[in-house]
């Protein structure tokens, strides 16, 4: 089972990978959407979640997220944004699949978040 990251912010990567290797998982790491996708095409069959950032150059969050949903609806979503975002603007297909983790998070929030998800799939 892997957790795909997707953030243009090398700071960001680095910062997940290293919490979630410490919870003992493992971690595929994507720069952006367009990269993201190919990535989880890639893995699908191992990717249960992938965190999202929202505010990603040529291709946002939401719109990363709606590719991969409509290839698949066996993924849960995490959107990880420092701006709050507004359940609103998520497809109301999607609201099932997505949580929200408002930055900067604790360790321990991320990953009793990414625990949740995976005790659910």
């Amino acid at each position: 089972m892997k957790i795909l990251i997707i953030d243009d912010e090398d700071m960001i990567l680095d910062l997940t990978k290293r919490i979630l290797k410490k919870a003992g998982l493992e971690v595929l790491l994507a720069k952006s959407g367009r990269e993201g996708i190919d990535i989880f095409m890639a893995n699908q069959t191992d990717v249960p979640v992938i965190v999202v950032d929202m505010g990603m150059p040529e291709m946002n969050g939401l719109e990363t997220i709606e590719h991969i949903w409509s290839k698949t609806q066996d993924i849960q979503f995490i959107i990880s944004s420092g701006n709050e975002v507004i359940s609103d603007e998520i497809p109301e297909d999607l609201r099932d699949n997505v949580k929200f983790l408002k930055k900067p998070y604790r360790a321990s929030q991320f990953t009793d978040l990414i625990n949740e998800i995976l005790q659910s799939v």
